[in-house]
């Protein structure tokens, strides 16, 4: 029973620190040259999930003109400029928001747990008491 709470409270933790990568992506979509994040979950020997770490999306955002003339982009192999253009983010906002839903469900989900064993308990001391 009380395995239960432990690895929905994991859950819960991890599945928050997943939200707040995807909120970070967002928040920078429309930041030259930033990088969208992820963080990577595994299961845990003893149940329950855990970040594994951030992963970083390293492809191109689209190339598009800029609002200042004296910017510039240089592509990963340095071969190309292009004078007055620069690199936007490569966070990709449907991905996103699939991302958001999921969390969401994932932290209701556990919350669920977590309350349904706050019942049981009480329910337990109940019949005890």
């Amino acid at each position: 029973m009380i395995d239960a709470f432990y690895n929905a409270a994991s859950a819960l933790s991890a599945y928050g620190q997943r939200q707040s990568a995807s909120a970070h992506n967002v928040a920078n979509v429309n930041t030259n040259e930033f990088k969208s994040q992820r963080v990577d979950l595994a299961e845990k020997p003893t149940g329950g999930v855990t970040p594994t770490g951030v992963t970083t999306d390293t492809s191109p955002g689209a190339i598009r003109p800029s609002e200042f003339p004296e910017d510039k982009v240089v592509f990963s192999n340095d071969a190309m400029a292009l004078a007055g253009h620069v690199e936007s983010s490569n966070t990709d906002l449907a991905r996103e928001m699939v991302n958001s839903t999921v969390n969401s469900y994932s932290f209701s989900a556990n919350t669920g747990v977590v309350r349904t064993q706050d019942d049981m308990v009480g329910t337990i001391l109940d019949i005890v008491s």
